[in-house]
């Protein structure tokens, strides 16, 4: 890409998915080649279908690529629908002020393996500052879930 100065290189991987296993990593070298900006605007630990369990061993290799390169990231879905890639367990009715135990296995790893400023508890700053910024659409995304029931 020429003649541009303000770009930024937008990255979704999904670490459950072969595919962005193998081709994506190196997209993301070459951006950083370039010296592009570069920012990880969606990710999951499951398949790009939301399902098909997670990958716990894909997702470190790629937040530990993301973390060295100082590489910001959010991980998707902030909801509680019944898919591996939920940050919250299906149980879960709350619309915010989550706890540990509000979390599904992704949730949980994510909370436990992102780099996070401050001590974790059950009300980490991790979660309280991310969730309760996207806490609009997370109560958007848990009435369709209700309503899918």
């Amino acid at each position: 890409i020429k003649g541009y100065k303000n770009i930024m290189y937008s990255l979704h991987f999904y670490a459950n998915e072969w595919s962005h296993n193998q081709y994506l990593p190196s997209k993301l070298s070459y951006a950083r080649q370039k010296n592009l900006p570069v920012m990880v605007t969606e990710f999951g630990m499951s398949a790009a279908s939301g399902g098909g369990g997670i990958s716990k061993s894909s997702t470190g290799k790629w937040l530990r690529r993301l973390n060295k390169s100082n590489i910001s990231y959010f991980c998707w879905s902030l909801s509680n629908k019944n898919e591996s890639c939920s940050l919250l367990s299906s149980r879960t009715r709350k619309t915010s002020g989550w706890k540990t135990s509000d979390l599904s296995a992704a949730g949980k790893y994510n909370d436990q393996n992102t780099e996070q400023e401050g001590e974790a508890d059950e009300a980490s700053p991790f979660w309280k500052q991310r969730m309760d910024i996207m806490q609009e659409n997370c109560v958007k995304t848990l009435d369709v879930t209700k309503n899918e029931r």
